[in-house]
Parts: C-alpha cells; sequence; structure tokens
C-alpha cells in the first residue's frame, strides 16, 4: 500500500513537471531573425549608393536592413547583433549602437510583431569583399529560435564585381 502511494506520487509529480515545462515552452517568445539580401552597392560618381533589385530603388550611401519577428504567444526583450569584417558602421539610429564593426539593435517586440532597422556603413577602402552578420541575445530567461543556428546566422559575404560594385555571393 505504502508503495503503491509513493510511486503514485511520483507519477504525480512526473506529470505536473512535463505539464509545466510544456506550458513554457509553448507560451515563449519564437524569435525570427534575418537580413536583407536584395542588396547590391554600387559606386556613382557621388559616392556610394544602395541597389535594392527586388524593387528597382537606388538609394544615397550604404545600408543593410534588419529584421526580427516574434512569432510566439507572449511578448519578448532581444539584443540583435550585427557583425561587419572589412566594413564600419556610421552612427546613425535611436536604438541602435554603434562601435566600429559592430552594432547592437536593442528592441521589445509583441507577439506577431515585425521590426526592421536600417544600418548605414561605409566599405573599407581596400576591400574586395565584406561580411555582414547577425547573431540574437535574449534579454529573458525563456525564448526561442526558429534560426537554425542560434549562435549567429553564417556571414552574408559581398563580392566586389569586375565594375567595382559588391554584390551578394549568396554561393559561396
Amino acid at each position: 500500500m505504502r508503495m503503491t502511494l509513493l510511486a503514485a506520487t511520483a507519477v504525480a509529480v512526473a506529470i505536473l513537471v512535463v505539464t509545466g515545462v510544456l506550458a513554457i515552452y509553448s507560451s515563449e517568445p519564437v524569435v525570427k531573425y534575418w537580413q536583407a539580401t536584395n542588396y547590391e552597392y554600387q559606386r556613382t560618381s557621388e559616392g556610394w549608393v544602395t541597389f535594392n533589385f527586388a524593387t528597382n530603388e537606388t538609394s544615397n550611401g550604404t545600408f543593410t536592413t534588419a529584421y526580427c519577428q516574434d512569432t510566439g504567444l507572449s511578448d519578448c526583450r532581444l539584443d540583435l547583433i550585427v557583425r561587419l569584417t572589412n566594413a564600419t558602421f556610421l552612427q546613425n539610429g535611436t536604438n541602435q549602437q554603434t562601435c566600429g564593426t559592430v552594432a547592437k539593435l536593442s528592441m521589445t517586440l509583441q507577439s506577431g510583431e515585425t521590426n526592421s532597422t536600417r544600418l548605414y556603413f561605409s566599405i573599407d577602402q581596400n576591400a574586395n569583399r565584406f561580411f555582414i552578420s547577425l547573431t540574437l541575445k535574449a534579454n529573458q530567461l525563456f525564448m526561442r529560435s526558429n534560426v537554425a543556428n542560434w549562435d549567429g546566422q553564417n556571414p552574408i559575404p559581398y563580392e566586389k564585381t569586375l565594375n567595382n560594385n559588391f554584390d551578394p555571393d549568396l554561393v559561396c
């Protein structure tokens, strides 16, 4: 009788633990993050411009756009870390902290919300290639990411072309 009571108690505790873990897992924020890969950087007589080949629009300066989306059931607080190789960030924007080759974008997202931030940078004078990479840093205990590599995405390389533009080299 006493063994049956202990076994029943152990099963009840196990069920409560599993139920609690599942409740936390199903309600925690799920964060997706990415960067625009539809930009080409072109040198003109007036300086560098960013050409968006998806919309066929040209804008002055060189920039990338970083996106973050909360697809979970609850709000989240996070930092999106953007790193450059062979390029340097220019200070521009209120929700970003830049320091040379690293920018930290602090944000709070509500469930279902998407945020995008444009980051301006300059390409190093003698660069034949530069890279942009993203890493997510959670500012709360529970958060999931549906990005395959939690430690960050593979850097996106931009390769110098024969006409001195920089195109995304997505097949490297």
